[in-house]
């Protein structure tokens, strides 16, 4: 676990305290160690309350629920068996210099979860009057702890009181709220830049932003060998799963200094962070990435909350870093808007979330981009045909210079992040590019997202080039917004030289989508960019650079920051605001870092990807041109060239080359090759070439392509063009997949020759099993990789070898069957991934068995951060005999993610883990004893365990041994709960249920006694409410012992309680079971389906039923349909079957649906049936004329509605269109509307909508606006005779028949097509201007208007697709 960042989950709050170690030291004011006789200086003792005691701080932990004993430094042994008692030790004044053997049990101690602090300032040496200002005795107890981490402590400075705080954008919680820390100017903490896991939580650079009191003081280094240290007033450093933190003087720590508040308020965060308990929320905040000056920016903050309710919250938005001033105002509390900019350039934004409840501040930071008007180049509304003003002060264009994809629209929709939603509910989907006209120059390109159909991750993954570079790579739409209509934008700046600005989009899955996008001139303005290794080896480092324009001069400022990744960046310079920076990381994975750029006026930022790979990752390494070794400084080793055909060795040794820490291989190359095949495994790989231009010092000198496997990962690379010049390196990264065993780069130049500096190909990225939640995940299948990727394992070789023999992890086979992992040390880990798909609550199972009667822990992690902790104990079963342990309230991120069991414990064996619904079930059956069924076909996880009568007043029981059918009951229980009943004047309460939550109600009947009907009727009632009258059981069940399930929702009231009463009508009332269920944070689905037609004859036909998923996804099971008319049906599963032909009459369907939680009645699930009689219509009365095919049917059905069929004879004969279509003939402008009740039929391409025809012999001009069966808008249109048919698919939008509406309007030579749910709201697909035609010259007067029904081919030359229309109005 990582504790340096905000945690997305966190432990649930500790039923018992924690201990807490506090070491002090004993020294005598002259030195004297120990003082012997002498009195002590300044122990600092907890039980002192004077100044100089701690007596504050006991109470200070007491107050937290936690434990504190003091232990004297030299009667203390630093061992293993002393740390296991402690969760964390605090040093206060310590003398003693720690052993080699203490010091490592400190740190397995600390890496297996415990936190330790140190005041450095604490370490003194004695009365410094009489030892010196600057003895070093104190220094040398102090870092003989520290200095092993990469910190040191300074020897006492000086007197003096010096109080600082954090910079303002500072976001660890410890910190987040900027309290000041004041004491003595004593003993800064040095920290190493280099250190990849420290963190600078308050600097003591005397910068004027910290420093609230006091002056700069000259440090005295001695003894201090760190190299250009950075100095900090608090810093923390992450070791394994624990942490570290050192703070510069003791007195905040003392009684006179825990009577400041904020210094009470840091060592208490700084208590909860050693352990692990400053985490029960995290924040994100997302803005309106660009605004003009005059217009506003919408910022919201996101809290996500880990365990118990931490309201309430306050929320308080701040500028933190910027070129100017805003005015930012507070709309509610997680939302605010930003405007009156002073300035250009980028305003860092940040959110400080602060909760009474846990006393705690979480804070986040977003970046919005300032920009003058007049600055905006082009501004596009996606898959929209209007204009759009945006509260940003950016005014958008309909869209324009795309080529491919689809409009799609949700109006109304409301999106998150933003004031905009009208701009993010338009989109363009599947986009091939956009081509944008502009100048040759510096530009800003914004782009503008949201995920408008997905409701989960996986179902749309998409990259995006600007001008040939990776802006977005991979990205999962859903899951990087944080949901399905939740805005997200993206700023890349971009070099155009060829007046065009190309967006390119690549879908990896589903489709690409772009909301809309903005380019900026960045002519004016600082144009930052990041430069430099996209591509490090674990243990090396990445260098890391920023370009721009001529305004950002060398003395520029540039602030750099980690936005995401697996671990912790550290960026190695003296003050943290250097141009160029050494990047180190904690983790492999791949990491987005970015800059600020601070100059007079203007702030810019800058975004980058660099991959960290595991050595093993690393399949090739080539030098290009060279033939000696290279090892990087990023730590890959290059080997001498290989593997080329053709070409030749341009050396250029002891050139400089920018953006790289490693000119040296870029000096070397290989240019006029024609391809490199490497021999690889078949499988997915990753390819980073690095390039400099080494030759040429213009553009279009040398240009070339690069292909992978026969495809273009490069098309016309000018490394002058895009670089700016000769002697830049620069990096690109591509996927690639293998299939023959060798994996081939082509390269073609247009302009001289290729080249290639250096080649690295490496292993994607093997997740290995990916389970699909819920499931139950063996422990034996934890990912490949090894050792600190599958897992981490102490000990060498697998002791038990019967599965997975070259691994370290011990693996034993199962006395009950299967496998399960043994010999487990405290510190070890294993590693899995998994996909959520569901928004639910989890429930976590952990199956082990231990032949010890010991506590022992494990943590669950979901991507490094620690989500729930089970504390378990076998009582010494046996280490074969497995036992469940369950966590409930787990809330797991969808998506995939990385989930790792980490075990704090030793001595027992583990068979698996599960992530299974979490179902509150409360189960009663009626008048009997407690039955025992399987699990909930509909719910993995769930048992139908019902316990014995339970909860009722009054009534009596009877019992029978009659067998009961089930087979007609929806979701029954065990036919053992139908074999008893509780009759009489009978109520079923339930208490302890969570207060106004909506529960899955279902009551379980039987008629065990009557064989006929009316012989028992009675009423229920829900929390007094009528819910249910005279309710007949033998009716309802078809019978005597046959069982019947009413499901239906219910309220628990405000005390958590329900009540279930029975009312006498009949005879007495009767019940078998009782079932409440809660699934948390389920909603209910909702139904859709199609309707069809029947003709006299036709046989029984089934209507099937679709589950249209709103957030749950959870299967949907038909309990009961109604029908408007008198047909007969059955229903069957999920679908329903006719049993007799319909009448002439068009019936309506409504069916009630349940999940097998909740239930839903009448859910958008009406079905029309239309039966076609053996009589046409002349259309007369439509004012319409049968057009195609002559012998096409027409029917005019009892409601009024026209019964329309398409196939047979189309445009051109038999077997052509197979278009069925009547019109009327409309002179000039109008404006033609359609209602769709109903579309069905078998044809391939069923459409059915309104079209206007500028009817010719041959293939006329046209423009139709259409529906399909399964949901979804269209327009086709033909714009020239003779020419291709374009046709635009919104196929997004949800049809729920008969609420389909269509429309065209003609104005001019312009025809526009439109759709509405409710023939009031319509909403735009397209609007198309006819051009004159060579043919017969402009787009005539009086054109042809009416509906059609479209089959696409005939079906044996059988009229194969039908439809039902009807209010057809041309208005005029």
């Amino acid at each position: 676990m990582n504790r340096l960042l905000p945690v997305l989950a966190a432990l649930l709050p500790l039923a018992e305290g924690k201990r807490i170690a506090y070491v002090y030291g004993d020294v005598a004011e002259d030195g004297a160690v120990p003082s012997g006789p002498a009195p002590a200086y300044d122990q600092m003792l907890l039980d002192d309350a004077g100044d100089a005691g701690l007596s504050d701080f006991a109470a200070l932990v007491a107050s937290l629920g936690h434990t504190v004993t003091g232990h004297h430094d030299e009667a203390t042994t630093m061992n293993a068996t002393f740390l296991s008692g402690y969760d964390a030790v605090v040093f206060g004044l310590h003398q003693k210099a720690w052993a080699t053997a203490e010091r490592q049990a400190l740190y397995r101690w600390t890496a297996a979860g415990g936190g330790w602090f140190v005041c450095t300032g604490a370490a003194a040496g004695g009365e410094p009057g009489l030892v010196g200002r600057q003895n070093a005795v104190g220094q040398t107890a102090a870092n003989s702890l520290l200095g092993p981490l990469g910190m040191q402590a300074l020897v006492d400075q000086s007197d003096g009181v010096k109080a600082v705080r954090a910079s303002k954008h500072a976001t660890h919680p410890v910190v987040a709220d900027l309290p000041v820390l004041g004491g003595e100017d004593v003993s800064p903490v040095a920290v190493d830049p280099a250190d990849k896991n420290i963190t600078v939580l308050i600097p003591y650079e005397g910068d004027a932003e910290n420093i609230v009191f006091g002056e700069q003081s000259v440090w005295a280094t001695q003894n201090v060998g760190i190299s250009d240290p950075l100095y900090a007033a608090l810093a923390a450093k992450a070791v394994g799963s624990g942490v570290v933190v050192a703070m510069f003087d003791e007195h905040p720590l003392r009684n006179d200094g825990m009577a400041v508040a904020d210094n009470r308020r840091v060592l208490s965060r700084v208590v909860r962070h050693l352990l692990g308990e400053l985490n029960s929320f995290a924040v994100a905040a997302a803005a309106s990435a660009v605004v003009t000056r005059a217009g506003s920016a919408a910022l919201h903050a996101t809290v996500t909350v880990a365990g118990a309710s931490v309201d309430p919250l306050t929320y308080l938005w701040s500028l933190a870093e910027a070129p100017g001033s805003a005015q930012i105002a507070q709309a509610s509390d997680p939302t605010a808007s930003a405007s009156a900019f002073s300035s250009v350039g980028g305003h860092l934004f940040k959110v400080t979330v602060h909760s009474a409840a846990s006393d705690e501040a979480h804070a986040a930071v977003a970046m919005v981009l300032a920009t003058d008007a007049g600055s905006v180049t082009a501004a596009v509304n996606c898959g929209s045909q209007d204009s759009f003003s945006a509260a940003t002060g950016v005014s958008y264009t309909p869209d324009v210079h795309y080529a491919a994809g689809s409009a799609a629209a949700h109006p109304g929709a409301a999106v998150g992040g933003t004031a905009d939603a009208p701009l993010y509910n338009t989109a363009r989907v599947g986009f091939a590019s956009y081509q944008i006209p502009v100048e040759n120059g510096l530009y800003w390109v914004v782009l503008q997202l949201a995920e408008t159909e997905f409701e989960g991750a996986g179902r749309r993954v998409f990259s995006v080039q600007v001008e040939g570079a990776a802006t977005i790579e991979a990205l999962d739409l859903f899951e990087a917004a944080g949901g399905r209509f939740v805005a997200k934008d993206v700023v890349a700046p971009v070099v155009v030289s060829d007046g065009v600005l190309n967006i390119a989009g690549l879908a990896e899955e589903g489709a690409t989508i772009l909301n809309a996008f903005v380019v900026l001139s960045a002519e004016d303005a600082i144009y930052l960019q990041i430069l430099g290794d996209t591509v490090v080896q674990s243990g090396g480092a990445a260098y890391l650079t920023v370009a721009g324009s001529a305004a950002l001069s060398a003395g520029d400022a540039v602030s750099w920051r980690t936005v995401s990744g697996p671990g912790i960046i550290s960026f190695a310079h003296a003050d943290d605001r250097a141009a160029a920076v050494r990047a180190t990381f904690t983790n492999p994975g791949r990491y987005t870092v970015q800059a600020m750029a601070i100059s007079t006026g203007v702030t810019s930022i800058g975004d980058f990807v660099i991959d960290v790979l595991h050595a093993s990752d690393v399949v090739h390494a080539v030098h290009c041109g060279s033939t000696s070794n290279y090892t990087a400084a990023t730590g890959i080793t290059y080997f001498p060239d290989a593997h080329y055909t053709g070409g030749q060795v341009d050396a250029f040794a002891g050139n400089a080359v920018q953006r790289t820490a490693d000119s040296l291989l870029y000096n070397y190359a290989r240019t006029g090759m024609s391809a490199y095949s490497f021999p690889v495994a078949n499988g997915e790989y990753i390819v980073f070439l690095q390039l400099a231009e080494t030759y040429f010092t213009g553009p279009n000198k040398r240009v070339f392509d690069v292909r992978a496997e026969g495809a273009l990962v490069f098309d016309d690379l000018d490394l002058v063009a895009k670089l700016g010049g000769k002697w830049v390196a620069d990096c690109r990264g591509f996927n690639v997949v293998v299939l023959d065993g060798e994996l081939t780069l082509a390269f073609s130049a247009a302009v001289d020759n290729a080249l290639i500096n250096a080649i690295v190909v490496v292993a994607a990225f093997d997740k290995g099993t990916i389970f699909e939640l819920p499931a139950e995940i063996p422990a034996v299948e934890y990912r490949p990789g090894g050792q600190g990727v599958g897992y981490v394992d102490l000990t060498v070789g697998n002791s038990g070898g019967v599965y997975r023999p070259g691994d370290d992890v011990d693996i034993d086979e199962s006395a009950g069957g299967g496998y399960n992992v043994g010999g487990i040390n405290a510190g070890e880990r294993l590693s899995y991934f998994a996909r959520v798909t569901y928004n639910v609550a989890y429930k976590w199972v952990l199956r082990v068995a231990s032949a010890q009667a010991e506590d022992k822990t494990v943590r669950l992690l979901i991507d490094g951060q620690v989500v729930k902790v089970v504390v378990f104990n076998t009582n010494g079963a046996g280490l074969q005999t497995f036992q469940d342990f369950v966590v409930y309230d787990v809330a797991l991120p969808l998506g995939t993610h990385e989930f790792a069991l980490a075990f704090d414990s030793a001595g027992f064996n583990v068979e698996s883990f599960s992530l299974l619904f979490e179902t509150n079930a409360v189960r009663s059956n009626a008048g009997g004893p407690p039955v025992s069924g399987g699990e909930n076909p509909f719910l993995a996880g769930d048992y139908l365990v019902f316990d014995a009568d339970s909860g009722f007043t009054g009534g009596s029981t009877f019992s029978t041994d009659n067998a009961i059918d089930v087979s007609g009951a929806t979701l029954p229980a065990p036919q053992e709960v139908y074999q008893t009943e509780r009759y009489g004047d009978v109520v079923y309460r339930a208490e302890g249920l969570v207060p106004w939550r909506i529960y899955g109600v279902k009551l379980h009947f039987a008629e065990l006694s009557f064989t006929e009907r009316g012989k028992r009727v009675f009423h229920i009632n829900l929390n007094g409410d009528r819910a249910l009258d005279y309710f007949d059981i033998f009716r309802e069940a078809g019978g005597r012992n046959r069982a019947f399930v009413w499901h239906f929702n219910a309220r628990a009231d405000a005390h958590g309680r329900f009540a279930v009463e029975l009312v006498r009508e009949v005879e007495d009332p009767s019940i078998c079971g009782v079932e409440m269920l809660t699934h948390p944070g389920m909603a209910l689905a909702y139904m859709y389906g199609n309707s069809f037609t029947l003709t006299s004859g036709q046989p029984p036909a089934i209507l099937d039923v679709l589950a249209a998923n709103d957030r749950s996804a959870l299967p949907l099971y038909v309990v009961s349909v109604k029908s408007s008319g008198p047909d007969l049906f059955e229903v069957e599963g999920n679908a329903v079957k006719l049993t007799t032909v319909p009448g002439s009459t068009s019936n309506e369907f409504r069916y009630t649906v349940t999940n097998g939680i909740q239930t839903e009645e009448d859910a958008f699930a009406t079905f029309f049936v239309v039966s076609l009689p053996a009589k046409r219509t002349n259309l007369t009365s439509f004012g319409l004329t049968q057009k195609f095919p002559v012998d096409a049917d027409f029917y005019l059905l009892r409601d009024g509605s026209l019964a329309l069929s398409g196939g047979g004879h189309g445009f051109f004969g038999v077997g052509s269109d197979e278009v069925g279509s009547a019109w009327k003939d409309v002179a000039g402008d109008f404006d033609a509307r359609l209602q769709v009740k109903m579309l069905t039929g078998n044809g391939p391409s069923p459409r059915t909508g309104l079209q206007v025809v500028d009817y010719a012999p041959g293939m006329p001009r046209f423009f139709a606006v259409s529906v399909t069966p399964t949901g979804g808008f269209e327009v086709s249109y033909r714009l020239e005779f003779y020419h291709s048919v374009i046709t635009l698919a919104v196929p997004e939008v949800a049809v729920f028949f008969p609420a389909v509406y269509l429309r065209l309007l003609r104005t001019g030579s312009t025809v526009s097509g439109y759709y509405s749910t409710d023939n009031m709201l319509w909403y735009t697909i397209v609007s198309v201007t006819f051009p004159s035609s060579t043919t017969t010259g402009d787009l005539p007067t009086e054109l042809e208007v009416g509906p059609f029904v479209f089959s696409g081919e005939s079906v044996g030359g059988v009229l194969t697709d039908d439809a039902v229309v009807d209010n057809f109005v041309v208005l005029q």
